[in-house]
């Protein structure tokens, strides 16, 4: 699963995951943007399912987890800077609030979860190999 697997960064980590034959499951909010670009992911080699969620709705987020029960998370999704710099309200309600929602649906086991402090700490280059530790996923709870 992996939360705007539509924006620029999910936009390539989805990408790469469908490459390689996974099924992900796609959740952004529903623009043309994100309508453009899940056609254009769509004729990927793996299983595109896009799923239109608002990550501050809980209940949507857990029905999505409970539904899917994805095998790993990979949540990218945030409000940067400098749109954040401009509404910080809405950043700590997304970036917070929406990974708290994703956190808790998440205590349906998932066996593994990925998430980005922003893209301004990492630059935009995503490697082209994953999973990124040797112990063979993202992260795993203990």
């Amino acid at each position: 699963m992996s939360p705007a697997a539509f924006g620029q960064v999910g936009k390539r980590c989805t990408q790469i995951l469908l490459d390689r034959g996974r099924t992900v499951v796609a959740t952004d909010l529903r623009t043309d943007a994100t309508l453009a670009v899940e056609q254009e992911l769509s004729a990927g080699a793996g299983t595109l399912i896009p799923a239109y969620i608002d990550l501050l709705d809980a209940a949507a987020v857990r029905e999505l987890v409970v539904t899917h029960q994805p095998e790993a998370i990979v949540h990218l999704a945030a409000i940067v800077s400098p749109p954040s710099y401009r509404n910080p309200g809405l950043a700590r309600r997304v970036n917070v609030g929406g990974t708290e929602n994703l956190l808790t649906a998440a205590v349906v086991p998932v066996p593994a979860a990925a998430f980005s402090a922003g893209i301004q700490r990492r630059g935009v280059r995503i490697a082209p190999i994953l999973p990124l530790c040797p112990s063979g996923s993202l992260w795993t709870p203990q």
